[in-house]
């Protein structure tokens, strides 16, 4: 028996409408110039996508080569129409949260005085521009060349092997910003 789904059930629709209440949230902060409220929002969603990009390329990848082939196409049957609005969408609301946090005109120009706070904006838009433009290009290509994994597997460990390198070098980045930020505390 087939039940029917309300229109919010559908894994598109539901990170939809809950992206749309935050952006609310994010446009009413911002407008209240509660920069610490935009400040979680941004940490979480930073989190949030990075998180998604390591556990995709560390493990999800890795694992999904070494599964067999009928558990693969189910796998990605259900998980790919996910991932291919989850991971998008926090990456959006990380950019919007961060625009958001940055046009607070008295933090920004507070801030761009401490060289500290510029060295470790600096190593955040490097590890932004790596998952951006990278990672998460790549990953997407990866899961969207699942959906075939028996013709696609050496492809698929290529790309996988490319990406690997720049999460490495991503998490690099996210240790000495870590390291900085003791230091500094």
């Amino acid at each position: 028996m087939d039940r029917k789904l309300w229109f919010w059930q559908t894994p598109q629709n539901v990170y939809r409408g809950f992206g749309l209440v935050v952006v609310l949230v994010i446009i009413w902060l911002w407008t209240l110039r509660l920069s610490i409220g935009l400040f979680y929002l941004h940490v979480l969603f930073a989190s949030l996508w990075l998180g998604t990009d390591t556990f995709v390329t560390l493990f999800l990848i890795p694992g999904f080569l070494q599964t067999p082939l009928a558990a693969q196409a189910s796998f990605f049957r259900w998980f790919l129409p996910r991932m291919m609005t989850f991971n998008p969408s926090v990456a959006f609301l990380t950019v919007l949260s961060g625009v958001a946090l940055n046009s607070n005109t008295n933090r920004t120009l507070a801030s761009l005085k401490n060289p500290d706070f510029v060295g470790l904006g600096f190593l955040l838009v490097v590890m932004f521009v790596i998952g951006f433009f990278k990672i998460r290009p790549v990953n997407q290509k990866i899961l969207q060349l699942c959906q075939q994994p028996s013709v696609n597997s050496q492809t698929i460990t290529t790309l996988h092997q490319h990406v690997l390198t720049f999460m490495r070098l991503q998490l690099i980045i996210l240790v000495l910003i870590f390291g900085v930020m003791i230091l500094a505390s």
